[in-house]
């Protein structure tokens, strides 16, 4: 059995946007209960990587066998002075792209997560982000794009 797996891809910023939370985890248990996701994968930037990945910790208490994976783009100062904290907020830290330029490694990641993946939960406000810039990617791998209160074009 091929192990199914859902990625993020949302906006920084995610003030003011009514029950996200409630929204993000509803789904998130329904891609564990209904389709058999067992593996999420984050890159760790921003409000909605941060909401998914609280939603995930919450769902494990449920599901204990689904993991939650951060995918960096680059090492950061703040990443090698606390490794040992990251390592234990992830069951695994990947670092797929080693040797990208800095200015194009987050877009090439965010591509790597998105041919990873079966699913793709967005949270999408405007076109002009590399959060929709993932989403017309994953369109285009035919990956499933759930979208989460967002705009939808």
């Amino acid at each position: 059995m091929t192990e199914k797996i859902c990625t993020f891809a949302g906006h920084r910023d995610v003030f003011g946007s009514g029950d996200l939370g409630g929204a993000v985890y509803l789904e998130l248990r329904r891609l564990v209960q209904r389709e058999g996701v067992t593996c999420f994968l984050s890159g760790g930037m921003g409000g909605f990587d941060a909401l998914c990945e609280s939603k995930v910790r919450t769902l494990r208490r449920e599901f204990p066998y689904i993991r939650l994976e951060w995918v960096i783009p680059y090492i950061t100062k703040d990443f090698q002075q606390n490794e040992s904290y990251f390592r234990a907020m992830y069951d695994d830290i990947i670092y797929p792209l080693p040797g990208v330029h800095y200015k194009d490694a987050i877009r090439r990641r965010n591509r790597w997560m998105v041919d990873q993946a079966d699913f793709l939960l967005a949270y999408i406000c405007r076109p002009q982000s590399g959060a929709y810039q993932t989403v017309s990617y994953a369109r285009r791998r035919a990956v499933t794009v759930i979208h989460i209160g967002t705009w939808d074009k």
